[in-house]
């Protein structure tokens, strides 16, 4: 078994994130799922989407993250890096630069999140990328037909409701 830890690329700095990375691999970790900041992260739970926001008003220049990736890559070449990205920060970036970025430095698996069809996703994976898709616990078909569509892992993801919804089902439980 593996241990998988999320790092949030550029939070609170890029030099911070650089090395948060390297108490991870200490502590253990075997795999680092790192992230491309989203402008638009609306799949997340308000705490990663403020950690995102807080590093992209920091430095929101794209080139930074990746070379902050490569820093973190050359720092732990022997720790395998996932790259999380949303749809809308790859075209932001250019799915050709993004694509040769992630095959010329041999990191191959992403997860890409919140796709408005399936035209870039398609785009990646002839590109030689494995692509797992990021699907929401409510398991949406149109989702779930997305990443079985793929190439790559099955990514569940849960977006904490908010603390309403979340007591009315627990009280929903106990009757």
């Amino acid at each position: 078994m593996k241990l998988i830890c999320y790092l949030s690329n550029g939070y609170p700095t890029l030099e911070e994130s650089a090395k948060l990375a390297e108490y991870y691999v200490q502590g253990g970790c075997d795999v680092i799922e790192i992230d491309l900041p989203s402008r638009n992260p609306y799949l997340e739970s308000d705490y990663i989407a403020n950690r995102m926001a807080t590093a992209l008003r920091a430095c929101d220049d794209y080139d930074k993250y990746m070379e902050n990736i490569l820093e973190i890559r050359r720092r732990l070449p022997n720790t395998k890096l996932f790259i999380l990205s949303y749809e809308n920060t790859v075209k932001e970036i250019g799915i050709e630069k993004f694509a040769d970025f992630c095959n010329s430095n041999d990191m191959k698996d992403i997860i890409f999140v919140g796709l408005e069809n399936e035209d870039i996703k398609n785009k990646l994976i002839e590109k030689g990328l494995k692509v797992s898709c990021y699907v929401q616990s409510m398991m949406l078909p149109e989702e779930v037909e997305s990443a079985k569509a793929s190439n790559g892992l099955f990514n569940i993801r849960q977006k904490p409701q908010p603390k309403k919804s979340t007591l009315h089902f627990l009280l929903l439980q106990t009757v």
